[in-house]
């Protein structure tokens, strides 16, 4: 567990801005501790993770929004890491959700979804992680 997550209780989030342009999402499931955190570029496309949820299945759902300021469609790239964000690996897309290719993104916000295969990524299910998604113009 990440310093400062030991009062989460399943279903609550926090969100944190560290004042360069990033904001840290931390969720918590009943299993795990799951972290996102968006990154807001000006005017290029950018995901804020809305909610993190472990299935209970090996995948989780990572729900969240996409931005454009022009509204061209985005690819997203998914990764974890497990060591507070020393190191990122590329998550493996599971197929049941939005993908990562060609995304309705507007300046408004477009809702998707990402299903993370974390057994796949040999991510124990009780695992403490930290998820990105990025995000650049198709």
């Amino acid at each position: 567990m990440i310093a400062g997550d030991e009062d989460l209780t399943p279903g609550f989030s926090s969100h944190t801005w560290d004042g360069s342009g990033s904001w840290t999402l931390r969720v918590s499931t009943t299993t795990n501790i799951g972290h996102g955190v968006a990154f807001f570029q000006d005017g290029r496309p950018h995901a804020k993770i809305t909610s993190v949820v472990d299935n209970e299945d090996g995948t989780v759902t990572v729900s969240y929004t996409l931005y454009d300021p022009d509204g061209s469609n985005a690819d997203i790239k998914a990764a974890f890491s497990l060591d507070d964000g020393a190191t990122y690996n590329a998550c493996t897309d599971n197929g049941t959700g939005d993908g990562e290719s060609n995304l309705t993104a507007t300046s408004g916000g477009t809702p998707h979804t990402f299903v993370w295969d974390h057994v796949t990524d040999s991510v124990p299910a009780e695992s403490d992680f930290l998820i990105i998604i990025t995000a650049q113009t198709t």
